[in-house]
């Protein structure tokens, strides 16, 4: 696992120095404009490297029982790690261009 975090980290670019526009939205549908113009500032800097962690109840049908989920990605500008509850790799997401 450390080993994939690493690399995720290695490959990846450092783009914490870009700044966010409104203006690189605009082509895009009317309900993702809102949501970034609610979660985002103007000039905002990039993250280059993302750790997130999330539990809590999850299900998919309104008559299913909930079920318990934990997770933790890791995100760069172009890759993305995912591990489940016991901390292995389910899926390594590397974009086209990182090989």
């Amino acid at each position: 696992m450390k080993e994939n975090i690493g690399r995720l980290f290695t490959i990846s670019k450092n783009i914490s120095d870009k700044k966010f526009a409104f203006d690189q939205i605009k082509n895009l549908p009317a309900p993702v404009q809102r949501y970034f113009k609610f979660s985002l500032e103007e000039g905002q800097y990039y993250s280059s490297y993302v750790k997130l962690k999330h539990e809590g109840q999850f299900r998919q049908y309104e008559n299913q029982k909930w079920m318990s989920i934990k997770g933790e990605e890791y995100f760069s500008g172009t890759t993305r790690i995912d591990m489940d509850r016991q901390n292995t790799i389910v899926a390594l997401h590397l974009d086209n261009r990182v090989r």
